[in-house]
């Protein structure tokens, strides 16, 4: 189910319970998937990808496929969207596309994103260019709307004893996670930007900013 509202203010890909609070949906109710408007441009908004919540379709690994973008352009098709704006595949990508199209994966909120880093990422989009505090890691725009990737910088020390309070050494959480909590994936900033779209439609992008990446 596609449930659409109207939101002239910023969207952030974690606020989807707002969006359902603001379009009268219940808490009890599972929420698929959701359409939002800002400015002149309509968000999908979707955990996973556009078939599935646990759906890896939206993921850095997929966009590497070209057969995979085709699939990604006839999704935009069917929601009628401009942007994209997902998460759950842990990593972030965001992809400029052909016919001014957007999708913003912000990775993860919770955890680090990148290597040598201790913070999450949240996506942001609005009809203003960010001025203030935490500043742009990068960022894309789809028209007149901005989309732009902001770090999330939550107590890493805390937040790290807190995970070994739950899951010690040796348990399957510890395994799969504490290395991304203590160093960050292998994973490189500049590996999040992507462009597919013909250089003469693409917008400018706003710079990575070492100072934000620590």
């Amino acid at each position: 189910e596609i449930l659409t509202c109207d939101w002239s203010s910023d969207v952030c890909s974690s606020d989807l319970h707002a969006l359902a609070v603001r379009a009268d949906v219940s808490n009890s109710e599972e929420v698929q998937a959701m359409v939002a408007r800002v400015g002149d441009a309509r968000v999908g908004i979707v955990h996973g990808d556009a078939e599935s919540l646990s759906g890896w379709g939206f993921s850095r690994e997929a966009i590497d496929d070209a057969a995979q973008r085709a699939r990604i352009s006839r999704w935009f098709d069917a929601a009628q969207v401009n942007i994209f704006a997902s998460s759950h595949t842990c990593l972030p990508i965001y992809c400029e596309l052909p016919a001014g199209r957007v999708l913003a994966n912000n990775g993860a909120a919770g955890m680090p994103n990148f290597v040598a880093t201790r913070h999450g990422i949240v996506t942001r989009i609005a009809t203003a260019a960010r001025t203030t505090e935490p500043h742009s890691l990068y960022s894309l725009r789809a028209g007149r709307v901005h989309i732009d990737a902001l770090p999330v910088h939550y107590d890493a020390a805390r937040f790290e004893r807190e995970f070994l309070a739950n899951w010690p050494e040796g348990s399957p959480a510890h395994l799969s996670y504490y290395q991304r909590i203590v160093r960050g994936p292998g994973y490189a900033p500049e590996r999040a930007l992507r462009r597919f779209a013909p250089a003469a439609r693409r917008h400018r992008t706003q710079p990575l900013r070492q100072e934000d990446l620590t």
